[in-house]
């Protein structure tokens, strides 16, 4: 039977070659993207450009041994009974719990077996980045600081990091602070929020009504900002580049909105490839007094595929019955989901499965 290969197309040198992708190595790899016969993908800790005259499809795992001939390399793909450590695994995160193999998994890639690590490589997975640990390391640190929004906090450090930026405290404080959010002190600030007046007013009796002069004062102060040239945080966030990557990877965008009118405030999280024009996801996150909201969209090929909607305090299972209804009115025969809140926290990772080769990462 002929072995089944997919050729390297970027140009690697015999003493130029990426780590690992060596004459005779069996390499562990996973398919980022596909565009017709061409692929990127992440083998060695690296990311590489191949074509295929074999079908692959993005996010598919596979074992392959190098083959270098006339100068050309070749990966030629092993059956899961020629994987080193016998079958290839999927390893599964439900985002709640973790099982003994995950665990090992992570303690394999020297980070901690906590559920939070493991959100943290999604993160890097659904961009498209190589895992850098020093980053997703730092990550953890920093989500700790911010007890009340731990998910939040480590994926927004591990996005700045991508994107060259510093990933510290300060640094995810001064986002949160762009989206008019005070993240550490937010339980203090919900608790003041529940006094609220009676409809129609903010927390200083004023009406919330949008005025003329509302408008006028809102214009004004973009004229000011632009006028300024000052760069936020949250400015550096959305228009810097992943960093880390030779290969043009999916960013995250936020653009915090409030409309006063519905007393909602929230923000808009965009994940998408500029170049291509693709979007792959939006997290739209408001509040409305004591109820907060998160809805996932995710597109497949420009089309809405899946939508997600958790509230906190969760749906009751009649809240349930009605909302996928309003949303089946909205988005017709699309896949609608309601987890619970906690689920979607942060950038709503998806629960992507890791691949194992005999118990190693």
């Amino acid at each position: 039977m002929q072995t089944q290969s997919v050729r390297i197309v970027e140009n690697l040198s015999q003493n130029a070659r990426q780590p690992g992708i060596q004459n005779g190595a069996t390499v562990q790899g996973r398919v980022i993207s596909a565009s017709g016969n061409s692929y990127i993908v992440s083998v060695g800790g690296s990311q590489i450009q191949v074509k295929s005259n074999l079908p692959l499809q993005a996010g598919q795992t596979f074992s392959a041994k190098v083959n270098v001939q006339n100068g050309t390399v070749f990966l030629n793909l092993l059956s899961h009974a020629e994987s080193p450590g016998g079958i290839l695994k999927n390893l599964s995160f439900d985002g709640k719990n973790l099982t003994p193999e995950l665990s090992r998994f992570l303690q394999n890639l020297g980070l901690p077996p906590e559920s939070q690590a493991l959100s943290l490589l999604q993160t890097a997975r659904e961009l498209g980045v190589k895992f850098n640990f020093q980053n997703i390391k730092k990550a953890l640190v920093t989500g700790k600081k911010f007890p009340q929004d731990e998910e939040d906090a480590g994926q927004t450090s591990l996005l700045l990091q991508e994107k060259g930026l510093d990933g510290g405290e300060e640094a995810v404080e001064s986002v949160f602070a762009g989206l008019g959010q005070n993240h550490k002190e937010k339980n203090q600030g919900q608790k003041d929020n529940e006094k609220d007046s009676p409809g129609g007013q903010n927390s200083d009796g004023e009406s919330s009504e949008i005025t003329e002069d509302d408008v006028k004062s809102y214009f004004d102060s973009l004229d000011s900002a632009a006028a300024s040239h000052k760069k936020g945080m949250l400015s550096l966030f959305n228009s810097a580049k992943n960093k880390n990557s030779s290969v043009e990877t999916f960013n995250w965008m936020i653009l915090p909105f409030e409309w006063k009118l519905e007393n909602l405030i929230g923000e808009i999280r965009v994940l998408s490839k500029g170049s291509e024009k693709k979007l792959k996801k939006i997290a739209i996150n408001c509040q409305k007094k004591r109820k907060n909201y998160r809805c996932v969209v995710y597109f497949n090929s420009h089309r809405i595929s899946k939508v997600q909607i958790g509230r906190r305090p969760d749906f009751s299972a009649e809240e349930k019955v009605f909302a996928r209804k309003i949303a089946a009115s909205v988005f017709g025969n699309t896949e609608i989901d309601l987890p619970d809140f906690a689920e979607l926290a942060g950038f709503a990772s998806e629960n992507l499965p890791f691949m194992s080769a005999g118990g190693l990462a």
